[in-house]
């Protein structure tokens, strides 16, 4: 198991519940084994200590869009409007030209939540099975319903 130690250097009582006190009992370790992301144990570190670490914002690109598995995804497809949407706009090559990218229904890491309706979160969010969220190393899932990727990993 992937084991990533992130020592808290203040007061333990500021550190979150999964930290444990080491023998001092003014320190203590955040760790992937613990249930911490690697990227949210990061950004709580760097909170702390004054410095704001960002997830890198998913582009949006011709290669990004291509790779998007959003329009296969159950959560998408229960949608009458992301299916009207899909049948009717094929994605550019020139990314310049995008002006509305939500007619694109794809992407959401990238683009935020989408204006349509019937997304239905009950279904399973295919997020963790794309391209683009594995090359990005994102650590959530349903953007299409919570937002992007700067919005909702940093959460």
């Amino acid at each position: 198991m992937l084991k990533l130690q992130i020592n808290c250097v203040f007061s333990i009582a500021k550190c979150p519940a999964k930290v444990k006190k080491n023998d001092a009992g003014n320190r203590g370790t955040a760790s992937v084994a613990q249930g911490f992301s690697p990227a949210v144990a990061a950004r709580f570190i760097g909170l702390k200590m004054g410095i704001n670490i960002k997830m890198p914002k998913v582009k949006l690109s011709a290669d990004n869009l291509d790779g998007c598995i959003c329009p296969s995804c159950p959560v998408e497809t229960s949608s009458d409007c992301a299916n009207e949407r899909m049948d009717k706009n094929q994605v550019p090559q020139d990314t310049s030209q995008i002006s509305n990218p939500q007619q694109y229904v794809r992407l959401y890491c990238s683009i935020g939540t989408t204006d349509c309706d019937g997304f239905d979160g009950l279904f399973p969010c295919m997020c963790p099975g794309c391209p683009v969220w594995d090359g990005y190393n994102l650590t959530s899932r349903y953007y299409c319903l919570r937002g992007n990727a700067d919005e909702v990993d940093m959460q």
